[in-house]
């Protein structure tokens, strides 16, 4: 009885792809080694991108810092002119809460980038090893 998985697949595929799934620390093996193929110009670049995000990283969280000092200062300005207490608490209250969204935004966007990026150097490692063909540039790797 054949697995219908693998007839599923065209036969060139099924031959090489079965048998590189049946000996699964073989496979890994063979995905360690792809990675440990990489050379220093591929670090190099995976440092690079690294700077780029953290300085990326740090000028977004200084935006919204400066924006949250302009609006601080603004509220601080209305309070002396003499307007409601209330209003201005309530006013500094929503500010804040507004200032920590954008801060927990931004820090969901990161994650969800170094993911993506993590996702798509374990899915070349993976087709490195396996001898697989890559999908066509975009459709599977998350871009847009």
């Amino acid at each position: 009885m054949e697995d219908s998985s693998i007839s599923a697949l065209p036969h060139s595929q099924s031959c090489s792809e079965a048998a590189s799934f049946t000996n699964p620390p073989a496979t890994i093996n063979s995905i360690d080694d792809a990675g440990g193929c990489q050379t220093k110009d591929a670090h190099a670049a995976r440092r690079d991108q690294h700077n780029r995000d953290e300085r990326a990283s740090a000028k977004g969280v200084s935006d919204i810092l400066f924006a949250l000092v302009e609006t601080m200062w603004a509220l601080l300005c209305t309070y002396r002119q003499g307007d409601e207490e209330k209003l201005s608490q309530s006013t500094l209250g929503i500010v804040l809460d507004g200032a920590l969204r954008q801060l927990e935004l931004q820090s969901s966007q990161e994650t969800c980038e170094t993911l993506r990026r993590e996702n798509q150097h374990l899915r070349e490692l993976l087709w490195a090893a396996t001898g697989c063909v890559q999908p066509p540039s975009g459709r599977d790797t998350g871009q847009h």
